[in-house]
């Protein structure tokens, strides 16, 4: 029940942002690794459809999240993770 709110929230965001794409657009897929994931910079992530990532975004969260679920929007280069009741966006960039 609250990753659906927190998919609402992220197709909301999607919907009102200038360059937004629509969320069919988007996936929602579970990370692998790394375990756990901390939300610092320069994190390899493997998510379960087999794409790698590279987090670019500088942040030092230190969250400690095991493998949760997030939201990868390739075209715009952003994954989403609910942390703290609140949604987190990473700018990414993919690796494989």
């Amino acid at each position: 029940m609250r990753f659906k709110a927190f998919l609402t929230c992220v197709a909301m965001f999607l919907s009102v942002a200038a360059h937004a794409q629509t969320p069919k657009d988007c996936k929602q897929v579970s990370m692998l690794k790394p375990t756990p994931f901390l939300g610092t910079a320069n994190e390899i992530i493997v998510l379960s459809d087999g794409s790698i990532w590279e987090d670019l975004s500088y942040k030092y969260l230190y969250l400690y999240l095991y493998n949760p679920m997030v939201i990868i929007c390739p075209a715009r280069g952003r994954m989403y993770v609910e942390g703290d009741d609140t949604m987190i966006e990473f700018m990414v960039q993919r690796i494989k």
